[in-house]
C-alpha cells in the first residue's frame, strides 16, 4: 500500500498536490488556504510533524517548539476545526509563545482540552490565557502545572472564572500562588458555576488560603474535587476546610496529604464527618494525625453516611 503523499521534506511542500489530496480524503493534508510558511513549518522534518489536520487530538508534547512555533500553531487553531484536545507540555511557550496561542483561543470553537504545564509562561502569559478564557466558550479543561504563575497571574485567571462559565478543570498544581493567589481564587469560585475539579498541589498556599478556599466552599455547588496535597495548611487551614465541610453539598473528593494538620486537625475533620452527607473520598495521608487523630476518624465513620 503506498504511503501517504503528504509524509515528505518539507523542501517538497506542494500547495496544489496538498488540495488534492484533502479532496481525496488524506487527514495529514492541510488546506490551500494556509500559507506556505505555515505549510513549512507544519511539516518540519524533527518536529514530530506533519499533524494530521482533521485528528481530535494534537500531541506536541516535548518538541521544544518555542514562541516562533507558537505563533505559527496559533495561526492554524484559527482555522481548524477538528482538534478539541491540545498537548504543548515542556515546549519552552514561554509568555510569548502564549501570547499567540491566547490569541487563537480567542476565535477556536473547538479545541476542548489545553495542556500547557512546564512553559514557565509567568504571571504576564496568564494574563494573556486569561484574555482568552473570558471570550472562549469552548475550552472545558485548562492544565497549567509549574509555570511560575504567582499572585497576580492567579488575580487575572481568577477575572476571567469570574465570567467564563464552560471551564470544568483547572490545574494550577506547582505554581506560587500562595494565600493572596488563593484569596483572589476564592473570590472567583463563589460566582463561579462550572469549575468542578480544581488542583493546587504545592502552590504555597497556608492556614490562611485554605480560609479563603473554604468560604468559597461555603457557597459554591459546582465544585466535586479539590486537591490541596503538599500546601502548608496546618492545623487553622483543616479547621477552615473541616467548617466548610459542614455545610457544602457538591464536593465528593478532597485530598490534603502532607499538609501537617496533626490530631487536632484530624478531629476538626472527623467533626464535619458526623454532618456531611455528600464527600466520598477524603485523602489524609502523611498528616503526622497519630493516634488520636485516626480515633477521631473511625469514631466519625460509624456516623457518616
Amino acid at each position: 500500500m503506498a504511503s501517504c503523499l503528504c509524509h515528505r521534506h518539507a523542501d517538497f511542500v506542494n500547495v496544489p498536490e496538498l488540495s488534492k489530496m484533502a479532496e481525496q480524503g488524506c487527514d495529514h493534508a492541510y488546506p490551500t488556504e494556509l500559507s506556505e510558511e505555515l505549510l513549512l513549518f507544519l511539516e518540519k522534518p524533527g518536529l514530530g510533524l506533519p499533524l494530521k489536520w482533521n485528528a481530535e487530538k494534537w500531541k506536541l508534547e516535548s518538541y521544544d517548539i518555542g514562541p516562533e512555533g507558537a505563533r505559527h500553531l496559533a495561526e492554524v487553531l484559527k482555522i481548524n476545526t477538528s482538534v478539541e484536545s491540545l498537548n504543548l507540555n515542556e515546549n519552552l511557550l514561554g509568555k510569548a509563545g502564549v501570547f499567540h496561542l491566547a490569541q487563537a483561543f480567542k476565535v477556536n470553537a473547538t479545541v476542548k482540552q489545553v495542556f500547557m504545564c512546564y512553559n514557565d509562561i509567568d504571571d504576564e502569559g496568564a494574563r494573556h490565557l486569561a484574555e482568552a478564557v473570558q471570550v472562549n466558550a469552548s475550552l472545558t479543561m485548562i492544565y497549567l502545572q509549574s509555570n511560575n504563575i504567582g499572585a497576580e497571574g492567579m488575580r487575572h485567571l481568577a477575572d476571567a472564572f469570574k465570567v467564563n462559565f464552560c471551564v470544568d478543570t483547572i490545574d494550577l498544581s506547582l505554581n506560587p500562588i500562595g494565600n493572596v493567589g488563593a484569596r483572589y481564587f476564592a473570590e472567583a469560585l463563589k460566582v463561579n458555576r462550572s469549575v468542578k475539579v480544581i488542583d493546587l498541589i504545592q502552590a504555597e498556599i497556608g492556614a490562611e488560603g485554605a480560609h479563603y478556599l473554604a468560604e468559597a466552599l461555603k457557597v459554591n455547588s459546582s465544585i466535586t474535587q479539590l486537591n490541596l496535597n503538599k500546601n502548608k495548611l496546618g492545623v487553622e487551614g483543616a479547621h477552615s476546610l473541616a467548617e466548610a465541610l459542614k455545610v457544602n453539598q457538591s464536593l465528593k473528593d478532597l485530598s490534603v496529604l502532607r499538609n501537617d494538620i496533626q490530631a487536632e486537625g484530624a478531629r476538626y475533620m472527623a467533626e464535619a464527618l458526623q454532618v456531611n452527607t455528600t464527600l466520598t473520598g477524603l485523602y489524609m495521608h502523611n498528616n503526622s494525625i497519630g493516634a488520636d487523630g485516626a480515633r477521631h476518624l473511625a469514631e466519625a465513620l460509624k456516623v457518616n453516611t
